[in-house]
């Protein structure tokens, strides 16, 4: 498999020591706006993120946007000439992106079959078979006699086009394939078919199975023996991962966006992203 190589930078967490000595707090916190974009599979991790960020000096407004890749691209490009800059959370930036980056954490893409389906582990060689049609039934990867009902998510969001960088690469989808517009569709398409296998953001897939029965129905399958977890991610053991990443079409200033995003890569920001996600301290040895 190939991966992208990105440089990353980390902002830095030393706010109060690039400012100067401490002034008093105002005893009116100050009115503000933060315009957040963030993908579907994402928006769980950005309201807890937005519920549990309370600074003293600041009353925000959130205004948190959902959509897929190529809306939060228009969504930024719209937003050009406005007054008040916005920013995304995604997992995937094309390889020629020329946007501002900085990252909170790792997701991981999790496979997912029906929980009747007792196959034990896939390859990413037989991921390819199975996803382009060249296998059509379970038997034939050493599972029962079930044909192969395969479940892929939509052009246009990064679980996409992750699974289309790290596994299919120039190769096509089967045109059997039955389409998912959202993680809780991938879910429910797969929850719904003995023969069904998907793919899914760990995080969302971890968010899903906290509130619904998504757990009995469906299993994670090990790939390379080896299952997504926020452990293995961060140990860099498992093979279909990602940043989770704030991108915007400028280096946010010493405001509002500065802070929230330099509270995310605090400890406290890090608490929230790793109930669901790697956290920020395993992309320093990612290769």
């Amino acid at each position: 498999m190939k991966y992208t190589k990105r440089t990353l930078v980390v902002l830095s967490l030393a706010l109060v020591g690039c400012r100067g000595q401490i002034m008093p707090a105002s005893p009116t916190p100050v009115d503000t706006r933060l315009r957040i974009f963030s993908e579907t599979a994402s928006t769980p991790l950005m309201h807890s993120l937005s519920a549990a960020y309370q600074p003293a000096h600041l009353l925000i407004g959130w205004d948190i946007q959902v959509g897929d890749l190529n809306a939060l691209s228009g969504w930024l490009k719209n937003n050009q000439l406005s007054s008040q800059p916005a920013y995304a959370l995604t997992t995937y930036l094309p390889p020629d992106s020329t946007l501002w980056s900085t990252p909170i954490g790792q997701d991981g893409l999790a496979i997912i079959v029906n929980a009747a389906n007792p196959i034990a582990n896939l390859t990413p060689d037989q991921l390819r078979t199975l996803f382009t049609g060249r296998v059509l039934n379970w038997k034939a990867l050493g599972g029962t006699d079930q044909p192969i009902s395969v479940v892929s998510q939509q052009i246009g969001s990064s679980d996409n086009a992750l699974f289309q960088a790290m596994i299919l690469g120039e190769r096509q989808v089967s045109g059997a394939a039955r389409l998912a517009t959202t993680p809780e569709a991938m879910i429910q398409a797969v929850s719904a078919d003995e023969g069904g296998i998907g793919y899914v953001s760990m995080g969302a897939l971890s968010a899903s199975m906290s509130m619904s029965t998504a757990a009995t129905t469906i299993r994670t399958v090990p790939l390379d023996h080896v299952l997504p977890t926020p452990q293995t991610v961060s140990a860099n053991q498992y093979a279909l991962r990602s940043p989770l990443l704030f991108v915007g079409l400028k280096v946010p200033e010493n405001d509002a966006y500065h802070d929230f995003f330099a509270w995310v890569q605090s400890p406290a920001g890090q608490a929230v992203v790793s109930k669901n996600y790697a956290p920020l301290a395993a992309l320093a040895s990612t290769p």
